[in-house]
């Protein structure tokens, strides 16, 4: 178990340490002669019970709280130090906030210095003490001690044997992520870099990298002093690192160590902030900020999602865009201060590590982060896959939570829900949400098919830009892949379409419609079937079977004898009668024959065409269109 200590500078912290453990954490030359601790220290020592306990002794100093938070990152419990001689000081409000913010609910406090005070004012300070914990949950036991007569350490030690270590189990078989707080070089060793294990395991002979793009292999690991195999969630130890570009000066505090398949970074994300009870204290769009995560701090910016801004002592959704990205992760802590580093003024933990640039405060925008809430990963996952369009990126969940792949698919499966998979991603879906996507497919390809019959399928980007709701690619294809199995669609060449569909051609008529179709698409004038046949070198007779064909199959419109149209190119022509209606008054031959772009015989021929179908009405030398949509094209043939 790891404790971390926490309280206003001179109140004893180190002294505190070194009765309990026997080690002096003030290791540099300048924390002894300033007395003051300057940088993080450590200190282990065997409890009765057979638990190695370690202490994290951090700067009390207000200018050094950085270095205090990147010490507290990690910690099991908190020894928070009040010396009874001075009470609650400003340092010892903000380190108890920071506490709140990373989370950590378990610790004693210690009234440091007892023997200078009489039972009066301690009890005066133990009542300030018990104001500051109202909303601490569980309440801390307070224990006097004296390092110069060594009263209450043996109640200290106590107490602190008490504090039950945390359950890790759930992290163990997550991947790792180990966040730096030291680097040096041991001679003879090489570099090594102490810190904690955030999630995952690390080994001897591991090959890992940094989240600054190095790699490295894991050489051996030291915890408590003593060499071991392995080291686990919540513990910290020292890694000795190689690699050809590994040296002291290529790590420094605030990195990871992660496990290759965790590499991946953010530079925003969405968190529950909770704000400190400073007076005076607005967040808004864009201010500006340090975030803490793990032992980096990181310039940013902070953006309200649910409302303009937040204040003092207010909780809420906000936006954290940093400056650099980071591994940041569902369920990571931020501690946040000013920009001038004058103060703590929040905290929250993360939601969605990859929060997007747009659409913060949509009505979906906000179910998704609901949804992405529990810690539970079936509960998060039953919920998101109620959120148009039901399909859920696994790989993505899995790798915001670093989670193995195979425990997200155990988690899908709890909830109910399908697992699929193309291009090596992986995604969930529920039945419903399921059903819903897969008529909406199908009336797609229905309608491609009646209105391009003899095109073999719909492309993958034209199924995409078709369906109401957006879909990656990777998704869409592992959708059409399942559906493919049950015989619902076929996925052939990048193209999809329906199992009955075909084009009725035969082998030789498809040909001669490969090197044709092209052609009928030429602007402004479409190309007449002799000028069509002349410039392929093939016989007319064999182009006009085909393009009779087409025809009767709805692909073409004869518009003039042998004066083919594509139907697209027929409704484009119906666009123009509708736009030129719109004027509020009817329109001349010259009129459509000028928008579309074709000869006046080709003009008179469509718009007698459209006569006919009652697409447009006649007035003497003007017309106009009757309706406004071209639905009257749909179907096939002229």
């Amino acid at each position: 178990m790891i404790i971390g200590l926490a309280g206003h500078i001179d109140h004893g912290k180190t002294a505190l340490v070194r009765a309990l453990t026997g080690v002096d954490t003030d290791r540099l030359k300048e924390e002894k002669a300033r007395g003051i601790t300057i940088d993080l220290g450590f200190a282990y020592t065997d409890f009765q019970d057979g638990r190695t306990i370690g202490f994290v002794d951090v700067p009390g100093h207000e200018r050094l709280v950085h270095t205090m938070i990147a010490g507290a990152c990690g910690i099991d419990s908190v020894l928070l130090v009040v010396a009874v001689d001075d009470g609650i000081m400003p340092q010892t409000r903000e380190h108890f906030d920071i506490m709140r913010f990373l989370g950590v609910r378990r610790g004693v406090f210690a009234l440091t210095k007892a023997d200078l005070a009489d039972a009066t004012r301690r009890q005066q300070v133990i009542e300030e003490i018990r104001s500051l914990q109202a909303s601490f949950s569980p309440q801390m036991e307070i224990v006097p001690v004296s390092v110069e007569t060594g009263e209450g350490l043996t109640d200290l030690r106590a107490a602190l044997g008490r504090l039950a270590a945390p359950s890790r189990d759930a992290c163990s078989d997550r991947r790792l992520r180990f966040s730096v707080d030291r680097s040096f070089t041991l001679a003879g060793i090489g570099t090594v870099v102490s810190g904690f294990v955030a999630s995952g395991n690390v080994r001897g002979g591991d090959e890992v990298c940094l989240a600054s793009g190095l790699e490295a292999r894991v050489r051996s690991i030291q915890m408590a002093g003593r060499p071991v195999p392995v080291a686990g969630p919540g513990e910290r130890c020292a890694l000795n690192l190689t690699g050809r570009r590994i040296r002291k000066d290529a790590i420094e505090r605030g990195d990871w160590v992660l496990a290759p398949t965790a590499a991946w970074t953010s530079d925003r994300a969405d968190i529950e902030l909770c704000l400190a009870h400073h007076p005076g204290l607005m967040i808004k769009a864009w201010s500006p900020v340090l975030a803490h995560h793990g032992a980096a701090q990181i310039p940013g910016h902070l953006v309200p999602i649910e409302r303009d801004e937040l204040r003092a002592g207010e909780s809420g959704l906000v936006q954290v865009v940093l400056d650099r990205p980071a591994p940041l992760r569902h369920g990571d802590h931020i501690v946040l201060r000013d920009a001038g580093c004058s103060r703590t003024i929040g905290g929250g933990t993360i939601v969605d590590p990859r929060a997007p640039r747009r659409g913060r405060r949509t009505i979906r925008r906000l179910a998704q982060l609901a949804a992405m809430r529990p810690a539970d990963e079936a509960e998060a996952l039953a919920a998101l896959s109620r959120i148009a369009p039901g399909l859920v990126d696994l790989s993505a969940f899995a790798e915001d939570r670093d989670l193995p792949i195979e425990e997200a698919q155990d988690a899908a499966r709890i909830a109910d829900l399908a697992v699929l998979e193309a291009d090596g991603r992986t995604f969930a879906i529920a039945p419903a949400a399921d059903a819903i996507l897969r008529a909406a497919v199908l009336a797609q390809l229905h309608a491609f098919h009646a209105l391009e019959p003899t095109k073999s399928g719909l492309s993958l980007d034209g199924l995409r830009r078709g369906l109401r709701e957006p879909l990656s690619r990777s998704a869409l294809l592992s959708l059409l892949r399942a559906w493919s199995v049950e015989g619902h669609v076929l996925v052939e060449r990048g193209e999809v379409r329906l199992p009955h569909h075909s084009t009725g051609l035969s082998e030789t008529d498809s040909k001669i419609w490969s090197k044709t179709c092209h052609l009928l698409e030429i602007e402004p004038i479409p190309a007449r079937l002799a000028d069509i046949a002349r410039t392929t070198g093939l016989h007319e007779a064999q182009v006009r079977q085909v393009f009779k064909r087409m025809a009767r199959a709805g692909a073409l419109v004869e518009a003039a004898p042998d004066h083919f149209l594509p139907r697209a190119t027929l409704v484009r022509m119906a666009e123009a009668a509708v736009s030129l209606s719109h004027r509020g008054q009817g329109f001349t031959v010259a009129e459509f024959r000028d928008t579309v772009g074709v000869g006046r015989n080709l003009a008179v021929a469509v718009l007698e065409l459209f006569d006919r179908k009652r697409f447009t009405a006649r007035s003497g030398d003007s017309r106009r269109a009757l309706r406004d949509s071209c639905t009257l094209f749909a179907g096939a043939g002229s």
